[in-house]
């Protein structure tokens, strides 16, 4: 930097050297009265200074290489950034209502009172019977006079209960796709909850 540039940018932090003023910010504010160098937008760099200014205002002063001086007021911002809206949770599909095929397997000599009292209720049957494909109550050695066999449209009910603890209820799609089962409800309540849970 010239001699008489040099001279002019140190009058000019004579001039405008005012008591340093604290900031209301709680982030630290920038030093003053330190040099430093400042990257310029023409791929230069700047000898720079920030002094303190009215108020909460300070002034940034830099001499560019070729000798020019700058001046730009800065005034501290006390707001915070404002937090990035939190999206709202995705809403649950409501599940559509379908039609069941719904089928109950039983050894007649094992069923309890309290599982007969469960299966003989006309609430949850007339569910089953009214909204859906109900295939009924089935002994589990149901067979034809003719053939000696259980029905063929039984038969995929009656094998998938054996070796599981009877009265055994199954759930299925109008695809045939199993969606549940398990061992008879100790309640009706229990019973009507799980059909109205795959089925609406």
């Amino acid at each position: 930097m010239k001699t008489s540039q040099t001279k002019r940018f140190f009058l000019l932090l004579y001039v405008f050297t005012l008591p340093v003023a604290t900031a209301p910010a709680q982030t630290p504010a920038p030093a003053t009265m330190t040099q430093f160098a400042l990257p310029l937008a023409d791929q230069t760099t700047a000898t720079a200074i920030i002094l303190p200014g009215p108020n909460t205002q300070a002034w940034l002063i830099y001499a560019t290489p070729s000798g020019k001086i700058g001046l730009w007021t800065m005034t501290p911002t006390t707001s915070p950034i404002p937090p990035q809206p939190i999206p709202p949770p995705p809403i649950p599909p409501v599940p559509i209502p379908q039609r069941l095929t719904i089928a109950v397997i039983e050894d007649p000599a094992t069923t309890t009172l309290e599982q007969r009292n469960v299966l003989a209720d006309p609430t949850w049957r007339k569910l089953a019977a009214e909204k859906h494909d109900f295939r009924g109550i089935i002994p589990i050695d149901v067979i034809e006079k003719g053939t000696s066999q259980p029905p063929a449209a039984l038969a995929p009910f009656l094998d998938r209960a054996k070796g599981r603890p009877l009265p055994w209820i199954m759930l299925y799609t109008q695809n045939f796709v199993l969606v549940w089962e398990g061992p008879l409800p100790a309640t009706t309540t229990e019973l009507m909850a799980i059909i109205h849970q795959f089925g609406g």
